[in-house]
Order: C-alpha cells, then sequence, then structure tokens
C-alpha cells in the first residue's frame, strides 16, 4: 500500500470502519514507513474517538461500525466492496390488545401491512443484521384503530405491566423488566417512550423475535400498542 493509498484511507471514517484485517495489515504497515511527522498524524487519526463528548452521542450507525468485527465475513466484505451498507433503521409492529393482560406484540403469524407493522413472521428478512440501539414503547386511545392513532407515551395501566423480549432464546432486555424503562413523561431529549439499550445487540436474520407485554390490568377501552426496534440495518448499496 502506497503512502496516497493509506492517505486516502485515513481521510475516510467509513473506509476505516469497514476495513478487513488483510486491509487493515496493509494500512499499518504503510503507517510504519511513513515519516515521523506524518506517521503521528496518521495514528492520530486513525486512533480519534468519532464524538467529543462520550458514547451517549453515538448514532446508531457509529454503534454499528465499533461493531463491525461480529458480523459474518461475507457481510463485511460485501460492505468493505460497498455491495452493501449501512442504513438507519425502524421496524414497527402494532396491536389491538381489546381486554387482554398478555400482548404477544411479535409473533411468527405477524404479515406486513403499511400501518401496522413492516416486520413479517416476527423475523428480519434474509441476510438483514439489525444492530439494535433503541426500543420504543408507545400506545394511544383511537376508536378508529391502530391507523387512526397518534402514538405517545404509553399509558399507566401498560407502564405498570412489564415485558419479555428476546430473540431465539436470547433475551433483549431483563426478564420481566418493567415497562418503566419506557416513561419519558417530561423529558425533551428523547423521542418519546425510547429506552436506549446500553449494549447494543446485533440481531441475525430469520431467528424468531419475541416481544410479550405483561399488564396486571386491561388497558382503556380502544388502546392501540406500538413497538419500534431501531437502529442501523445491513442493505444492498
Amino acid at each position: 500500500m502506497t503512502d496516497n493509498e493509506a492517505n486516502a484511507l485515513l481521510t475516510s471514517v467509513e473506509d476505516l470502519g469497514f476495513l478487513s484485517p488483510e486491509k487493515t495489515e496493509m494500512l499499518l504497515g504503510a503507517i510504519a514507513k511513513m515519516p515521523p511527522m506524518q506517521k503521528r498524524a496518521a495514528v492520530s487519526k486513525l486512533t480519534q474517538t468519532r464524538v467529543s463528548a462520550g458514547g451517549a452521542n453515538l448514532s446508531s450507525r457509529d454503534e454499528a461500525m465499533m461493531r463491525l468485527g461480529m458480523l459474518p465475513e461475507a457481510i463485511r466484505k460485501g460492505l468493505d466492496e460497498k455491495r452493501l451498507q449501512l442504513a438507519d433503521t425502524v421496524f414497527y409492529i402494532c396491536k389491538t390488545p381489546g381486554t387482554s393482560t398478555t400482548i404477544k406484540m411479535i409473533t411468527n403469524a405477524d404479515t406486513k401491512s403499511v400501518g401496522t407493522s413492516n416486520m413479517a413472521n416476527g423475523k428480519l428478512d434474509k441476510d438483514n443484521y439489525l444492530l439494535l440501539t433503541h426500543v420504543r414503547l408507545l400506545s394511544a386511545v383511537a376508536a378508529g384503530g391502530i391507523v387512526d392513532a397518534a402514538f405517545g407515551v404509553a399509558e399507566k395501566a401498560i407502564l405498570n405491566g412489564q415485558v419479555e423480549f428476546k430473540i431465539g432464546s436470547k433475551y433483549l432486555l431483563p426478564n420481566e423488566c418493567g415497562n418503566r424503562i419506557f416513561d419519558t413523561t417530561n423529558l425533551t431529549t428523547v423521542a418519546p417512550g425510547t429506552f436506549r439499550l446500553a449494549n447494543p445487540k446485533w440481531l441475525e436474520p430469520q431467528q424468531q423475535i419475541e416481544f410479550n407485554i405483561a399488564l396486571s390490568q386491561a388497558a382503556a377501552v380502544n388502546t392501540q400498542i406500538r413497538i419500534e426496534l431501531v437502529g442501523s440495518s445491513v442493505i444492498p448499496y
């Protein structure tokens, strides 16, 4: 790798994030051969943080780029060759609980329908890896049904409940986690009903996702519930 090629990589944060082990080794070799001042500048660029205010300000894409090494080699290669890319993504599912106190928000019987759900069968599509960084739980009272709902912070009966959220056999939140984590009342710095995962996790395609809400009492008449899985996913370029 020439100095010009190394410098081209060093000026592209995206390429640094997508480097294969082989290219990383070539880049480090090229940096080692640089004159001292140029070497210091290259090392500084290579190791500098993406944000100055701490991890709380990292975007979903930033979080994904920090964890590219956890993806299969074929996916990393696709990103490196720009056949694939990372994109901000929101998967949403809406349900009407009625009088039930157990609401299965994501199941293998779900179908895609505009305004109701953009996930089918409770699974991510083939090759669609998602780094889950945030989860939202919202509700609304709408006699006209889901498509007529103006969703906001979940009502008290829902916030006083708990959730079981897992993919396959792996829990994404502690089992029987209280729904108060989604209470953003009076908060202006986050979207309503949003919980940020301290340790974002990759969701793999074609694995069953479950999001089951348990309530101590039924929600109000005509309540509609919406959950959103927010993060950065791998999609075609």
